[in-house]
Order: structure tokens, then sequence, then C-alpha cells
């Protein structure tokens, strides 16, 4: 049965899965302390309905789920080959933490790269019209 707990969410963010409830705290408190919002906090395996969750999130930044000594099960595994989202997951939370830092920063840089050629693209259009 999935436990939700009482850890500051925010409307963006990551979403988060630990085994226990200490756990969870924990890693959530790690991450709020890096700046990192958490979206959703749950107790339980990573499953096809956080995929399918965060993939259709606006933000590209919140389309990550975050699990701390959980597997992923394998209808999530099945549907992960065929969404913008990522997984990290591992027992040790300051280097989940620090793979999630590396894994933001990389895809601000994504979107930024994205967004540079959606301009030289409208750029280049409009003086060849």
């Amino acid at each position: 049965k999935e436990t939700s707990v009482s850890i500051e969410l925010s409307e963006t963010g990551i979403t988060l899965r630990a085994d226990t409830l200490g756990s969870l705290e924990a890693i959530a408190y790690e991450l709020t302390e890096k700046g990192i919002k958490i979206r959703n906090a749950l107790i339980g395996s990573i499953s096809r309905r956080d995929i399918i969750d965060v993939a259709t999130l606006q933000d590209p930044l919140g389309r990550i789920v975050l699990g701390f000594n959980v597997d992923v099960l394998p209808e999530a595994k099945e549907i992960i080959l065929n969404q913008d989202v990522g997984i990290i997951s591992g027992g040790i939370i300051y280097s989940i933490v620090q793979d999630v830092e590396r894994w933001l920063i990389d895809r601000k840089e994504e979107i930024e790269e994205d967004r540079k050629k959606g301009m030289y693209c409208t750029i280049k259009n409009k003086h060849n019209t």
C-alpha cells in the first residue's frame, strides 16, 4: 500500500520514492537543502503510474523519478524507453542527491541548447522568406 508523508511539496519538482518513512524524510531533507523541489513523495517501488505522471508534466526539469532503496517495477521499465523521463535509483543518499543535481544541470543545458536551436531556425526562416 502506498503511503504519503508530510514533506513540504511544491507544484513543480521531482517525484521521490523511498522504502520507508524515515528514508523518505531523510532524502527529502537533503534535496530541500540543495534547493531541489519535491512535487511528489511516496513510499514504495517506482511504478508505471509514476512514469506516466512525470512524462506528462510541462516542466521538463520535473520529468524525473528518484528512488531510494526501491525497485523499478517491470511495467515501469517497459514504458520508460518510450518516455522523456529520467530515473535515478540507489541506496546511498548523498550519491543519489549528487546524481539528481547532475541530471538537473544536464537537463537545463539540453533545454538551453534546444531553445537556441529554435531561435536560430526562427531567425533563419524570417530572413529566407
